[in-house]
């Protein structure tokens, strides 16, 4: 697949991004926050379903030779493994099925894009900005955007120094335009 890129912002930005951004308005792009491919994740995913199913064939040739000797054969060792081959194959499928995301922080918004298909996000159509924690309420993991009749767009944080400038431009504008930060 060939995409025209350009430099904007000091960003450089595939060309549907670049259109869709200024159809809506949204001035131009001054960061991307990119997720893993979709390719790397379902190959981590299908390596761990391998390492799983190697191990569960490993200790059911063990349990045949244990409990044709009259041993009691190693069954809490099969469980896991399979189950960490299920866990490693239903992270393939999910990287295949939903792709990756980039996301494009403007001057007057977000263009998000995935799977060949762009969605813009104007500041004005922001709501709030909700805080996804982990388990026990533990640390911030991502922000999930609510946006006045549509879909949430969820932007995953990484925090470099305690600080995440992608985060930090996307709540600022945010802001500006009345949405509320929980």
């Amino acid at each position: 697949m060939n995409v025209q890129m350009r430099e904007q912002g000091g960003v450089w930005v595939p060309e549907a991004v670049r259109r869709a951004a200024e159809a809506a308005g949204l001035g131009v792009a001054r960061e991307v926050r990119a997720e893993r491919s979709a390719t790397a994740t379902a190959l981590g995913g299908l390596a761990l379903c391998t390492v799983g199913v190697v191990v569960s064939l490993l200790v059911s040739g063990f349990n045949a030779t244990q409990t044709a000797s009259g041993g009691s054969g190693a069954p809490h060792v099969f469980v896991p493994s399979g189950a960490v081959a299920v866990i490693g194959l239903v992270i393939a499928i999910r990287a295949l099925v939903m792709g990756a995301r980039t996301h494009y922080r403007c001057d007057g918004g977000l263009v998000v894009a995935r799977r060949g298909s762009v969605r813009t996000v104007r500041w004005a159509d922001v709501e709030e900005l909700r805080a996804v924690k982990g388990r026990a309420g533990a640390a911030v993991l991502a922000y999930r955007v609510g946006v006045r009749g549509a879909r949430p767009v969820v932007l995953p944080l990484r925090t470099v120094g305690g600080r995440d400038p992608f985060m930090d431009g996307v709540i600022a504008g945010a802001r500006t335009h009345g949405a509320t930060v929980r």
